[in-house]
């Protein structure tokens, strides 16, 4: 796992630099996917990883992919700069996410729900998130994905504590 990370890292390394714009942000994605697909993965097999060793590096992988992205967002212009740029529909570049901690927790639960799916074959969804952390409607499990200035301590603990104990795959 560690060598397919200090692989996937060194592309990414390379690549991070080309991404001035928010369309290039999903052009670099592509291309990451496209190279763990095709490069990474098939360097693999002649050690014949199982099903479980796959799925690890497949998620060492994503949460590297968080990772840089973390780190590059900070840096793209603003939306309104990026729309002007790009071409892009005004109110479709105000929906990407700039703040890198949101962008780490949307990700975190994004995996955690494709971890669900994965392993226990069932889906579930953003709202078993917030009920199993003892909420009773979606706001506060919002604003915290979306690193909300009224997002307290302890929902950060209750969120995070659902994530890593991973009661759902219980």
């Amino acid at each position: 796992m560690e060598w397919a990370e200090k692989l996937y890292d060194a592309r990414v390394q390379r690549r991070i630099g080309l991404v001035k714009s928010w369309g290039d942000l999903s052009l670099l994605r592509s291309e990451l996917s496209f190279y763990q697909s095709t490069v990474v993965m098939p360097l693999l097999a002649p050690v014949h990883p199982d099903d479980f060793e796959i799925e690890a590096v497949r998620l060492a992988l994503e949460g590297r992919e968080s990772y840089w992205l973390a780190d590059v967002v900070p840096h793209l212009p603003a939306a309104s700069a990026a729309a002007e740029n790009s071409g892009v529909d005004a109110s479709a570049a105000s929906d990407v996410v700039k703040d890198p901690i949101a962008v780490q927790r949307k990700a975190w639960v994004d995996e955690y729900i494709a971890e669900v799916r994965r392993v226990k074959k069932k889906r579930i969804s953003r709202t078993a998130i917030w009920e199993a952390a003892g909420y009773t409607n979606a706001t506060t499990f919002e604003r915290w994905q979306r690193n909300h200035p009224r997002t307290t301590r302890a929902d950060d603990t209750a969120f995070s504590r659902i994530l890593t104990d991973k009661p759902h795959l219980k």
